[in-house]
């Protein structure tokens, strides 16, 4: 009499216990215990005790491995994504080389270019400085008198015209070194103003280039790290609700192991206390817990000191097609990122 209340009781007990679980990891192995109770008011027979041994085998050899490989896959897919985070900060650090670089290229071009129109302005210079002398050379010209000497003397006559002659002679030779030392002073400011016109090209290229670098990294660091939370916002979402149903299937298959146990127990007495046990008793499932993972400090020191690099630099003079749009704007590359309501507290 008591060995059919016993597992009346327990018939009981797993009909609303286990059916009250939303899993169904444990349903099969559910209904064959309950069968077996539900035919069963003697002690077990040898074949109905081989039927439960398979049971109990597929809940600790199947059922709760199978509960423990799902947890480790969650983890798992947490840590790959909290190391995403770590992708992000890596591949920044090779974009912020190559901003670097292009930096360096852009003040190299920049330096050849200024040199380039300093050595300009000299040449403007000593041409403006030339120009001015050959104006005052001109102006301080006295040219002998062009009136022919009134004296029949023919001594007279061929001085006047001897002077003449050396006059505009030195003034033909002086005027023509001050002609020619123009020419070759202008002919030189134009070739080194073509030549800057060059190097000045060279030199907003290479800042476009740079600047257009920048904003990309400031484009794909914004993008990687949305991306990256978004993923694991969802994961840690997905795996904090499977914790909670493993965490529930675990419990359930303790408690059915506990049931069997009492059903195996030969021992009408120790098969109630083992049945006061497994209702008394609440399986520990703290250890299916997600544990949510250090995650990097969402800063905008990286972007920032990177974008502090570039501000010294900017040339408004330049005006760049593919950054006229306001790409960059000197501001945190993060303005529009999900760190703006910290995200990294959602989780907890």
């Amino acid at each position: 009499m008591k060995a059919k209340l016993v597992f009346s009781t327990v018939a009981a007990l797993l009909q609303t216990t286990y059916c009250a679980s939303q899993g169904s990891l444990l349903k099969v192995q559910e209904d064959i215990v309950k069968s077996l109770i539900a035919k069963k008011s003697k002690a077990l027979t040898p074949e109905q005790k081989e039927l439960i041994e398979s049971v109990k085998a597929v809940i600790t050899d199947t059922a709760i491995p199978d509960i423990m490989s799902a947890q480790q896959e969650d983890v798992k897919r947490l840590e790959e994504h909290t190391a995403a985070f770590d992708d992000c900060a890596a591949h920044f650090v090779e974009m912020e080389a190559e901003v670097m670089t292009l930096i360096d290229r852009m003040k190299l071009s920049r330096t050849t270019s200024n040199t380039c129109y300093n050595e300009k302005s000299v040449l403007d210079d000593q041409f403006e400085s030339e120009s001015t002398g050959l104006e005052t050379y001109l102006s301080m010209q006295s040219p002998p008198s062009p009136q022919l000497p009134l004296t029949s003397m023919g001594t007279e006559v061929e001085m006047y015209i001897a002077e003449l002659v050396a006059y505009f002679k030195s003034f033909n030779a002086t005027y023509k070194d001050y002609k020619l030392q123009k020419s070759d002073t202008n002919k030189s400011c134009v070739e080194k103003s073509m030549e800057c016109s060059a190097k000045n090209a060279d030199y907003e290229s290479a800042y476009c280039i740079m600047l257009d670098e920048v904003n990309a990294v400031k484009g794909h660091d914004a993008e990687c790290y949305s991306i990256t939370w978004t993923l694991y916002e969802e994961t840690w979402t997905s795996a904090v609700a499977n914790a909670a149903s493993r965490k529930s299937d675990y419990g359930i298959a303790m408690q059915l192991l506990c049931f069997i146990d009492a059903l195996l127990e030969e021992d009408t007495l120790a098969s109630l206390q083992k049945l006061h046990g497994c209702e008394t008793t609440t399986p520990d499932t703290d250890f299916l817990d997600m544990v949510a993972p250090d995650l990097p400090d969402p800063s905008t020191d990286s972007i920032d000191t990177l974008m502090a690099a570039v501000d010294v630099h900017i040339d408004l003079k330049v005006h760049c097609a593919a950054s006229e749009e306001g790409r960059y704007d000197g501001e945190s590359a993060y303005d529009e990122s999900p760190y703006d309501e910290s995200p990294y507290e959602s989780p907890y």
